[in-house]
């Protein structure tokens, strides 16, 4: 059977990346540049709130990432892009408590069944999360490290279309998992790598009598833009 992955999904996931990565660069080239004297930043050791916008380029694993065609259990999902919004509580100089809501979309995958029909499958995770982190403290413009892992509700969902008469099936399941980040943060903006472990069983993707264990893992590279605090 002929199949191909979309990359429509790749494309924007790099095209939000750029234009973070591209406002990072000529944010920290503006103030390089100043000769005024910046406004000192809120101190970190008082509790304080702080909102970051965050877009992902993510990387599926497991039964996702694994062929349709040639697996019991695969999806052949593509590279994918998340967008997310983070809330982040400073208990001290340096442990942040962070609830999150993040919504993944992978790669879409094209097929065709027995009678020659073609179909797309498509995979999404929407997911909430609470993380603690660790952040080296320093002065705001600095490098400064940091650290997390959290738990995570995710409602995984796939979906089947048919190109012939739109008809379609949908399903979803919600599991939690753990996850851990490592990354680093100068000024108003972050980098960071994550790993997310997604294992959970469920009769709803194929059709059968008897639950089928899946692993919806995946990895992430995020670009995160922190609003100011308040």
């Amino acid at each position: 059977m002929s199949r191909s992955h979309t990359t429509r999904w790749s494309a924007l996931a790099a095209v939000v990346l750029l234009t973070l990565a591209a406002s990072a660069a000529l944010a920290q080239n503006q103030r390089g540049g100043a000769t005024t004297t910046t406004a000192t930043p809120p101190d970190t050791s008082q509790a304080s709130l702080e909102v970051a916008l965050e877009g992902a380029f993510t990387m599926p694993a497991g039964d996702l990432a694994a062929s349709f065609d040639h697996t019991e259990r695969g999806f052949s999902a593509g590279p994918g892009y998340t967008l997310g919004l983070r809330v982040r509580w400073y208990a001290g100089s340096a442990v942040v408590i962070s609830p999150s809501f993040q919504f993944t979309k992978f790669g879409e995958h094209e097929d065709y069944d027995a009678a020659g029909e073609r179909f797309h499958i498509a995979t999404s995770a929407a997911r909430y999360g609470l993380d603690v982190f660790y952040q080296a403290p320093g002065p705001f413009h600095s490098w400064r490290p940091f650290l997390g892992a959290g738990v995570e509700l995710s409602q995984n969902r796939y979906k089947e279309t048919y190109d012939v008469d739109d008809s379609f099936y949908d399903a979803a399941t919600t599991v939690a998992g753990p996850r851990v980040h490592a990354g680093v943060r100068r000024g108003n903006f972050e980098f960071s790598l994550s790993l997310r472990w997604s294992r959970f069983s469920t009769p709803r993707f194929f059709p059968t009598d008897e639950d089928t264990r899946y692993s919806w893992d995946a990895a992430q590279f995020t670009v995160g833009y922190v609003l100011p605090r308040f």
